[in-house]
């Protein structure tokens, strides 16, 4: 949805960058400050390459370039408000008619010193998330009769999640029996709410032991 959003807008600003994977990158030994170039390399590659190797010199750079220019910055999956003050700064800062969207799970991390807005993403509705699990699974948008009540119990197991929904569907794809689906759903039943991760391992578990390694 993030990057729907921002190809959406995207042809609005001359300078434009979508930073995903916010919380694994900043992880990483000189994690935020090979973020903060990656964000003045995109917003502005025509000044040259950036060089420093130190947050606070980066968020100098950043401050003056985005308080000199419109531009478009999504960061995707942000979990530490630490990211945010090395990122973005303050709302101030930016040029006016700047567009800065954060997506993240911690709504806590978003101050009012970074956001003037929050929305909240919704599940998908049940028709939804069986038209895209029945993509993935059957190739089709809606299951035949015989599959469609074990569907159903597949759907709400996982949550209604995108992700969930497109892996168990791949994981899915080709088994046309209905024991192999009521398996399916028994697996799913041990697995608490919710518990994404859980629900993905089903799908690695299946394979054999030169693609788990892979």
């Amino acid at each position: 949805l993030a990057k729907a959003l921002f190809n959406a807008l995207v042809n609005r600003f001359e300078h434009r960058s979508f930073i995903s994977n916010v919380r694994q990158v900043s992880s990483k030994h000189d994690g935020l400050v090979s973020l903060q170039s990656k964000i003045i390399i995109d917003l502005f590659h025509g000044t040259g390459s950036p060089s420093f190797n130190d947050v606070n010199v980066g968020i100098s750079a950043i401050k003056g370039r985005v308080s000199e220019n419109r531009v478009l910055l999504v960061l995707d999956d942000v979990d530490d408000v630490k990211q945010l003050d090395a990122l973005i700064g303050k709302r101030e800062w930016f040029y006016d008619g700047s567009c800065v969207i954060i997506t993240t799970r911690d709504t806590q991390v978003l101050t009012q010193n970074h956001v003037n807005e929050l929305y909240e993403v919704k599940g998908l509705y049940a028709s939804e998330a069986q038209e895209l699990f029945s993509y993935h699974a059957l190739r089709r948008n809606k299951p035949p009769d015989n599959l469609l009540s074990l569907s159903e119990k597949i759907i709400s197991l996982t949550g209604t999640m995108p992700l969930a929904l497109e892996v168990f569907g791949s994981f899915l794809f080709g088994k046309r029996r209905e024991e192999e689906w009521e398996d399916a759903v028994e697996r799913l039943r041990l697995i608490r709410p919710r518990h994404l991760q859980d629900v993905l391992k089903i799908s690695y578990d299946a394979l054999d032991e030169e693609e788990k390694c892979i």
